[in-house]
């Protein structure tokens, strides 16, 4: 297949998933456009401004440890890139599956090796996860002591938040054992070999974590990559919550912003606990 082929194959998937995607919400769709119709373009036009800055900030994170490993790429790739992996990731529901592997996809269609590409997107999905996590607990607890939460209730709260941040420290802990991560990543191939009949060898499994393991030393001696990194998903959550809110605003509605940072953090942790098209706005 020619590479023109496959570029026409691809947007025709493209195409396929949105317009299914569309289809399946057409109910909410068309009232999206009633809704539209009445909102007030003062507020919509600054929420849209805020949503190409969360993908800036987005761009960003993926900039910082490609530059630290020695690769260099324009602005508006990163933008495009982050605007897509974030689209799937909504569009998808998959627990993030689908926005990682994408973003592995497209750095390694660059040039970046798929150790590196798989390890970029890992400190991505941390970072974001430790900053979603970090927000909602904080939130919680404070709307606790200050006594607008139910305290009862508190633990059911917490149960997004705490499950994202579960299952950042368990990737963690993971990938910090070079054997045990090696011994896990080949106990999966052999399965899925054996389930699927096939002989694989070891040897491509094996370079991949030697790539990855390559880059992780060179990011390690930089720690305050992960900081910046950190830093800018907070901004990130912060503009698309200010999106949200202004939205509400576009339409008449005035609800306590922190009401608006609460509702869009818990469905965010949430999205990754509960597969459900939408992201943010589920």
């Amino acid at each position: 297949m020619t590479k023109r082929c496959r570029r026409w194959l691809a947007w025709l998937i493209a195409s396929g998933v949105a317009a299914s995607v569309a289809y399946t919400n057409r109910r909410a769709l068309a009232t999206a456009v009633q809704l539209m119709a009445q909102a007030e373009l003062r507020w919509l036009i600054p929420a849209a401004g805020a949503i190409a800055g969360v993908y800036f900030c987005r761009a960003a994170v993926y900039s910082i440890p490609l530059t630290v490993l020695g690769y260099s790429f324009t602005r508006s790739f990163l933008w495009a890139t982050a605007l897509v992996a974030t689209s799937i990731h909504q569009m998808i529901p998959s627990g993030g599956a689908s926005g990682y592997a994408f973003l592995t996809f497209a750095l390694n269609q660059r040039g970046v090796s798929g150790g590196q590409a798989s390890l970029i997107a890992l400190i991505d999905t941390l970072s974001n996860a430790a900053a979603v996590a970090t927000l909602l607990l904080g939130a919680l607890i404070y709307l606790a002591v200050v006594g607008i939460l139910d305290p009862g209730r508190l633990s059911l709260a917490l149960v997004p938040g705490a499950t994202l941040a579960g299952l950042a420290a368990w990737l963690y802990v993971l990938q910090r054992d070079r054997r045990r991560l090696t011994s896990v990543a080949l106990g999966a191939a052999r399965r899925l070999a054996g389930a699927l009949g096939r002989r694989w060898s070891e040897e491509p499994v094996r370079g991949f974590l030697d790539e990855y393991y390559a880059g992780k030393d060179i990011i390690r001696r930089r720690p305050g990559a992960f900081c910046r990194m950190l830093g800018f998903q907070y901004v990130a959550v912060g503009g698309d919550a200010t999106a949200l809110y202004m939205a509400f605003l576009a339409l008449g509605q005035s609800p306590p912003a922190w009401v608006v940072l609460l509702g869009f953090v818990v469905s965010m942790a949430a999205l990754a606990v509960v597969a459900v098209p939408g992201g943010g706005g589920s």
